[in-house]
């Protein structure tokens, strides 16, 4: 049986100051049937999916670290190490629409799932881009595609979707993939409460967002998200775009930019440095081996540092 990573869980401080979560240890469970392998394009969801399966399935991400997944080209070994597998677990929406192609051409390829379905979709581009697309004929081609940073759309959505793959993948521990299911439901739940009571304090707060990827999660906790700088995902704004936001941000009172960590950082500057606000970066991949609940926990404890 492969492992792709241990977390070594301790006692936690406090919610904030804790560094792992023993709530995320992989459950281990008696294997019963053939080993059999499942994929997924991002790390948030091999830590999902593992702790789903427990050592009962192997769990292999395909992107490989360090890529953009929006703009990943797939090689032909992706397309090998799929052959064989059970299942791959993509998002949708347009985010790793890359994995689909290659998944259709494996030899004995898996079953795609993406994760995102039935979740009601917030858009991919600002207001003011909506606004003049919509005065030139146009739309948006995606919504936007970063649903799993909603810790509890991952508990009733994303969770149960997955488990039913696990579940028609290997019917006979089918069981104990919902008990696992089950147990990491309620984790993710609790951890969710908990990070309502941390951020309470900025509900009702305005922010403004580099990229969209955090407008799921600022919608579940009651902040505003003032105005998203870049107009399409994968294109910086122009210096017309600039003055607009700026324009706009001075009227709407923003107290932060939330940048993700792959985006160019003169635009964000430019427009803290104008208004007088903190840019605070945060994650939504996350590293390898990092846990869902490890990468939501980090960036809470940067947001909740926003000065009101």
């Amino acid at each position: 049986m492969k492992t792709r990573y241990i977390i070594i869980p301790f006692l936690a401080l406090s919610f904030i100051n804790c560094g792992h979560d023993k709530a995320e240890e992989k459950p281990t469970n008696e294997r019963t049937s053939g080993e059999f392998t499942v994929f997924v394009t991002i790390q948030p969801l091999a830590s999902i999916a593992d702790s789903i399966a427990g050592n009962l399935a192997n769990v292999e991400v395909l992107l490989p670290a360090n890529s953009k997944t929006y703009d990943y080209k797939p090689t032909p070994d992706d397309i090998k190490r799929l052959a064989n597998s059970a299942v791959l677990f993509e998002i949708g929406i347009g985010l790793d629409e890359w994995a689909t192609p290659i998944a259709l051409k494996a030899e004995n390829g898996p079953r795609i799932v993406p994760v995102s379905a039935g979740i009601p979709i917030l858009p991919s581009v600002p207001e003011r881009v909506r606004r003049r697309l919509f005065e030139e004929g146009k739309v948006a081609a995606h919504g936007n595609p970063y649903v799993w940073l909603d810790p509890y759309t991952v508990a009733d959505m994303i969770i149960p979707v997955m488990t039913r793959a696990f579940a028609a993948a290997d019917p006979h521990n089918a069981g104990i993939f919902r008990e696992n299911s089950a147990h990491y439901t309620e984790r993710v739940k609790n951890f969710a409460d908990e990070a309502e009571n941390n951020l309470k304090k900025l509900k009702n707060s305005r922010i403004m967002l580099y990229h969209g990827s955090f407008a799921y999660f600022c919608r579940r906790y009651g902040i505003e998200v003032s105005d998203i700088i870049e107009p399409f995902p994968g294109r910086e704004p122009t210096e017309d775009d600039i003055a607009e936001i700026i324009k706009n941000a001075k009227r709407d009172k923003p107290i932060a930019i939330l940048v993700d960590s792959d985006a160019p950082p003169k635009p964000a500057e430019t427009i803290a440095k104008e208004l007088g606000i903190p840019i605070v970066h945060v994650d939504p991949y996350g590293k390898p081996g990092e846990s869902y609940i490890e990468l939501m926990r980090r960036n809470i404890r940067a947001i909740v540092e926003i000065p009101l």
